[in-house]
Formats: C-alpha cells, structure tokens, sequence
C-alpha cells in the first residue's frame, strides 16, 4: 500500500507531539516568550530526569519512549539536552523507530533539534534524518533522506527570535506549578497541510492540580493543555513536573508513565467485560449500531461481535492483508470509531433499526438494511446467543 511505503507517515502521525503536527497552528505574528521563561538564566536540576512511557492503542502496548533530559554539553552552546527514543510497532510487520536530541537554551528555547528515524516497512528499511537549527537570522531544517547524504533538501525561515515548537514537554514540566495561560512563539513548517514556512503561536494552559487516577493509583495532578487551531492535546503531570500521561483527539495513541514492567504490558482489561452475544440478531445489531455512533461505549462490541470471524473473512479475501490477531483488529475498529470516524448518529440508528429485515436460518442470520447493497450476517453460538460476523461496508 503508498500508505505503508511513504516512510512512517503513520507514525509520525501518531507521534504527533513529538513535533505537534497535530496542531493547525495558524499564521500569527512573532511573540516574545512569556516572563516565566524569559527570566531562567541557568541550569534548573529539577529539570533533569529520566521519563519511560507505554505507547498504547487504546489499551494494547504497541511501543515505547524514553525521555532524559540533562545538562548539555558545555561545546554545544546549550543549557539543556532532552534525548528521547521511541519504539513503536505496527500490525506486526512494520516497525518505527525514533532517536531526537533536542539542545535547549536556559529559557528552554531551541537552539538546535537533531531526529533520526528508522523504519522498516514493505518497501525495506529506511532511514531518514532532520536537523533543525538558527543560522544567522534564519531558522533551517535540514533533510536527509537514505544513510549518509543521498537526498538532501533544505527549508529556511527568515523569523528572528526563539522557538519553542520542539521544547514543550520541558516548558510544561517547567510551568506545571504556575496555573495560567502562555503564549510561546514557534515556527510552523510547510507541508502537506501548508505551502509556506512561518511563525506560529502555541498557547500552553495550565490547570490547578486536581486528583486523578494513575495505574490504578489516586495522585495529584496539573492538566497542561496545548492550543493551536486545530484539536488540542492534553499532558497530565505531577506538580513537580513529572509527566504522567500524554492523549489528544488528534491522535490515536495515547502515552502512559509507568515503572519498566507496568510499560511493558497492556493496560488492564475492563473488569466486567460485556456478556458474549444477544437474545436476537436485531438486539446485537442495535448494539453495533449505537457503539457506530458513540452512544453506547466501543467496548460494548465485544459482545456482540465475533473478531475472530471477521478477521478470517478480511484474510479470505485479502491474503496479502497485514498479518494481525483479532485482538488487534478490535482495538484498531474500536480506535477509529472514538476517533469520530463514520457519520452514524443515533437518530440514523433507530431509523436503519426500524428498517432492518431479519432471515433466521438454522444457526446463521442475515439482517438487510434497504439501502445497503450487503447484510449483517450473524450466527448463533452453543450458547443459544447472537453474533456479528460481517457486516455492511456500505
């Protein structure tokens, strides 16, 4: 698939913090840097720690990221140096994996980003490197496509001033204990979303510490929201300025804190998982249909339908499908339905309800909606219940 082939695009998608391409920055003029920042002379030591978190799909480990920030190098001209790692596997044939240096001056600005990444998708390994640095009056972003130098291109900005963009998990763990609002001056790069290379304001929000629960465990903490234009994201971190946990509409991943073992598993399954099937075909298709359209929890699915099932039928008819469980299958159906994909709402529900034409035969079940060309097809389990088993594409 061009999907898979163009390098880590879905990562970096899912990554989208790291750089917050997630956010639609609009054009802004240059801000000065808030008084908070602006008067950090010198190295801070609280600011120096190691943070390890899960990477999950809804609750499915699929990676990993290590941040340790430490005082740089005293030849780099920096204050500070956060080097992050990111592990990350998709679908069990395509692997992603991210190194970045991010050398920060003692108002946690910018002064020069290094990222490496490292895929190995269908089309092979590939291996493609950025730099990021101010050059006289302009800030450049280098890349670097293939080992050593075999593709390079450039992109330069004249905006003058600090940069903020890539250095906010620092700010945020920096501010956490002054609740307000900040205005940080960034740079927004062109792209696929945007023709020309500009400056950008990020508003960074800070909430009073409010109690949540972590793992399992009641802990205090300060909701620091990042706002441009398009969906914010949401850091949850202790007063101190630890980060807890990392999630936001713009992306489907969400990063979780935790101790070596706690990140290397999956987050606990529900404690009551739904009952495994319905009385009748048209109860486990109202099910479906209002968990289409947010109503009824995505979890609620997995009563109602067989994954096991479906993922047979996807590989019949696709061999050449990736090779994923039905446990993957669910989380990545269930990912995209919280994700606001797909126009159901439950006003459409009870209309295609009442429309539903049922045809019961032996243990299997057909349920056709007028307008769609294919049924639900269900089939009853040793049990005397109803499963999904395929169901309308459209």
């Amino acid at each position: 698939m061009r999907a898979k082939q163009r390098f880590g695009s879905s990562c970096r998608v899912a990554l989208a913090y790291l750089v917050l391409v997630g956010l639609a920055w609009g054009d802004e003029p240059v801000v000065a840097p808030p008084p908070a920042l602006a008067a950090l002379k010198e190295f801070d030591p609280a600011l120096a720690r190691t943070t390890t978190l899960g990477i999950y799909l809804r609750r499915q480990r699929v990676g990993l990221l290590t941040s340790v920030v430490s005082r740089a190098p005293e030849e780099s001209g920096a204050v500070y140096l956060e080097e992050t790692t990111v592990s990350l596997e998709l679908l069990g044939r395509a692997s992603y994996h991210q190194q970045v240096k991010v050398f920060m001056a003692a108002d946690l600005s910018l002064i020069r980003k290094e990222t490496v990444e490292r895929g190995k998708l269908e089309a092979g390994p590939q291996v493609r490197r950025t730099i990021l640095e101010q050059k006289e009056s302009a800030w450049v972003r280098t890349n670097l496509q293939g080992e050593g130098e075999a593709t390079r291109s450039a992109q330069r900005t004249p905006v003058k001033g600090p940069n903020y963009g890539p250095c906010l998990r620092a700010v945020a763990a920096k501010l956490a204990a002054t609740p307000g609002a900040y205005a940080l001056p960034a740079i927004l790069w062109a792209g696929r979303q945007r023709k020309v290379t500009g400056p950008a304001t990020l508003t960074l929000t800070v909430s009073p510490a409010a109690e949540i629960s972590h793992r399992g465990a009641k802990v205090k903490a300060v909701k620091v929201r990042l706002t441009g234009k398009g969906d914010p994201l949401d850091l949850w971190l202790t007063p101190g300025g630890q980060l807890l946990v990392m999630s936001g509409k713009g992306i489907p991943y969400r990063f979780v804190a935790g101790t070596k073992d706690q990140v290397s598993r999956d987050l606990p399954e529900p404690a009551a998982p739904p009952a495994l099937g319905t009385k009748t075909p048209k109860e486990a298709i109202e099910v479906f249909l209002l968990a289409l359209a947010r109503v009824k929890p995505t979890d609620s699915l997995d009563g109602v339908v067989d994954f096991k099932a479906v993922l047979a039928d996807v590989i019949k008819a696709d061999p050449k499908a990736p090779k994923i469980t039905a446990k993957e299958l669910a989380t990545l159906f269930k990912t995209r339905i919280e994700r606001g994909g797909g126009p159901m709402t439950k006003a459409l529900a009870k209309k295609q309800l009442a429309k539903l034409r049922v045809k019961i035969k032996g243990l299997s079940a057909t349920a056709r909606i007028p307008q769609h060309k294919e049924p639900f097809r269900l089939r009853k389990t040793t049990a005397g219940r109803w499963l999904i088993v395929a169901w309308p594409s459209r």
